[in-house]
């Protein structure tokens, strides 16, 4: 059973995971008023006040974003002073940093669906960019020695 379930999350689609990510909760500054709370499936958002930030679901930031109704607001992790320390941590320390689990999921969305609220997207894109790049290098490195140690097992044990 928990194989099955291991095989099924490992052959999500890249659309699939983005929609997983779009229930990050990120913070709006909503550009219209609601008296009362939206309830939706996934809970109760709002009331919304015109200049109060709030947090809602990416799926609903999205939305509204592109509706004209709402300013996306840069998460802490996402700044570009946050992400170039990020990418020194991961091009200097053999383990992984700490970022949201579906990080480059949610970069995505918010970037490519408000890239304008947000100063230097495109250093952004790169930053996210690059860092994935660094992961990626340390997993196939990881991947070589636990390869390289197990053929080493396999000789000895002879």
């Amino acid at each position: 059973m928990i194989n099955q379930e291991r095989q099924e999350f490992e052959q999500l689609s890249f659309p699939e995971i983005e929609f997983l990510a779009e229930e990050e909760i990120v913070d709006i500054i909503p550009s219209i008023r609601t008296e009362e709370e939206v309830d939706v499936v996934t809970g109760r958002y709002g009331p919304f006040r015109p200049g109060e930030q709030t947090q809602v679901p990416l799926w609903m930031a999205s939305l509204l974003r592109k509706k004209r109704q709402c300013t996306l607001c840069l998460p802490d992790w996402m700044r570009e002073d946050s992400l170039i320390q990020t990418l020194n941590y991961e091009q200097t320390q053999g383990q992984f940093s700490t970022l949201p689990f579906r990080y480059s999921e949610i970069a995505k969305l918010l970037l490519d669906t408000g890239s304008e609220d947000f100063q230097n997207s495109q250093k952004l894109r790169s930053l996210i960019h690059d860092i994935e790049l660094t992961r990626k290098t340390k997993l196939e490195a990881s991947i070589k020695q636990i390869e390289r140690a197990e053929e080493l097992r396999v000789v000895c044990s002879f």
